[in-house]
């Protein structure tokens, strides 16, 4: 209840058992009621919200035992281990933002929005904080599907982040692919060769097997199950000649269902490698960055590249489009023969 005192507007309004009144500091009435909302909300915070004496934890609503519902809904799914203690960090992280006795009703926009900030604040990255907004409106869904709210929150959009420049592959020069080529062993350079002529991750690298190469001669695919990829999309990566007969010949040696590198012992020697030769140490995702660069040059198409990469957005794969000063001296080039024709020469006039 709002009412004048002097000049400013005063508050009044009960909350478990007490009442209170403070003073809003405003000389206006549609102020006043902004503040108030703000008053009532910092009242809540600290004190948490009503709940019926003797049922504190059956109120229907409770944004604790929603978050209670959701892990056990994962944990009977037979999700793993690691997949349910980042759920649970997720809710811990939640609940001490917006209370341990919050109800969904209380889930506002404003609210949302300063827990992406508060996160942002912290150094967290952009995927853990969409992780964690799904995970809560996920909870929202749960309590409007069962009649405790309304309406779900507008949720802002939180940007993905850039990759990390440590986790960011970088294009390796021919002649150092050419001289460690020469120093492996042959099950090492089979790999690495793979590795460079597909784009494979390393993690698809394990689990490939002689069943995921199809077609015919001359125009065979590796075909990567979905649970085998990262994103759990299945996707078809072209396999050049080399590619296949390195497959074809692993394949009638180890058979079609057993992964034809299961071992990581091309790490050691790649290491060893790249210090007798005085280069930086190179990754699988070397490889991989090495195989999208070449590919964006080749052709030009980001959607493509992107299919084959199995990336889940564009921006992704737009990472790996390094522009070189020939490309972009042939681009300029093109725009001028396309406006003035071809450039005329001018000969030198005889003195």
């Amino acid at each position: 209840m709002l009412y004048r005192r002097g000049l400013v507007y005063w508050t009044k309004f009960d909350h478990r058992g007490r009442t209170h009144r403070l003073s809003t500091g405003a000389r206006t009435r549609a102020e006043s009621l902004r503040t108030e909302k703000l008053l009532k909300a910092q009242i809540v915070r600290q004190e948490g919200p009503t709940l019926p004496a003797g049922r504190p934890r059956s109120v229907p609503g409770l944004l604790r035992d929603i978050a209670g519902e959701h892990l056990e809904s994962i944990r009977g799914k037979g999700r793993a281990a690691p997949y349910v203690a980042s759920v649970e960090i997720g809710w811990r992280h939640l609940l001490r933002h917006f209370g341990e006795d919050a109800f969904a009703a209380d889930v506002t926009h404003d609210r949302i929005a300063a827990y992406e900030i508060r996160r942002r604040a912290e150094g967290v990255r952009g995927q853990s904080i969409r992780r964690e907004l799904w995970q809560l409106r996920w909870a929202l869904r749960s309590a409007a599907r069962k009649g405790w709210i309304d309406s779900l929150p507008e949720f802002p959009a939180v940007d993905r982040d850039p990759p990390h420049p440590s986790r960011r592959g970088r294009l390796i020069p021919r002649e150092i692919v050419q001289a460690i080529l020469g120093a492996l062993d042959a099950e090492a350079r089979d790999r690495v060769v793979i590795a460079a002529l597909t784009g494979l991750r390393a993690t698809e690298m394990q689990r490939l097997t002689g069943g995921w190469l199809e077609g015919e001669r001359g125009a065979k695919v590796i075909r990567v199950p979905g649970p085998s990829a990262k994103n759990r999309r299945e996707r078809v990566v072209p396999c050049p000649a080399i590619a296949a007969e390195i497959l074809d010949r692993r394949r009638k040696m180890l058979g079609p269902r057993t992964p034809l590198f299961p071992v990581l012992s091309h790490r050691t020697q790649l290491r060893r490698v790249c210090r007798d030769l005085g280069v930086e140490r190179i990754h699988m995702r070397d490889l991989r960055a090495t195989f999208a660069s070449e590919a964006m040059r080749a052709s030009g198409d980001a959607a493509a590249v992107q299919a084959i990469l199995g990336h889940h957005d564009l921006r992704m794969t737009q990472v790996y489009q390094r522009s070189t000063i020939q490309r972009l001296q042939d681009a300029s080039a093109g725009v001028e023969r396309a406006l003035f024709g071809a450039r005329p020469r001018h000969s030198r006039r005889k003195k």
